[in-house]
This record gives structure tokens, sequence and C-alpha cells, in this order.
């Protein structure tokens, strides 16, 4: 894994950011036991933290614009 781990609406919103875009980040609770399972952190595996690369780092390079946040 990666660094950090981050929530799909920060993701998004870096993103956006990252753009220059602006939309409507609308939350969607899905039910059942896996998605309470994922909301939980159950698919994450921080002893397994290796990465070195940032979400941040990646928008950076791949949309060559800095998000201000690498690094926090």
């Amino acid at each position: 894994g990666g660094p950090r781990a981050y929530r799909i609406a920060d993701l998004l919103r870096g993103y956006l950011r990252a753009t220059h875009r602006h939309r409507p980040i609308v939350p969607l609770r899905l039910p059942g036991k896996a998605a309470r399972a994922f909301r939980a952190g159950a698919n994450l595996a921080p002893e397994q933290a290796v990465g070195q690369r940032t979400w941040e780092d990646f928008l950076a390079e791949r949309v060559g614009t800095s998000t201000g946040t690498s690094g926090s």
C-alpha cells in the first residue's frame, strides 16, 4: 500500500482541485456487510504502508499541478 489512506471524497476533491473543475460530490452510503467492512477500513493494511508516492504527488505529476497538500 501507499504511505496514506484516503477517503474517496478527499481523492475526488483533490482531483477536481488539480484539474480546476467544480462538480458536486454527492455522498452515497452503500448498504450491506461488504460496504460496512469498507467503511470500517477492513480493506486497508496499514502495516503494509510501504509506498512513497502520495495521491497529491501523483496528481502533481499527472496533471502538472500541485494541490498544495503533499507531505502534510
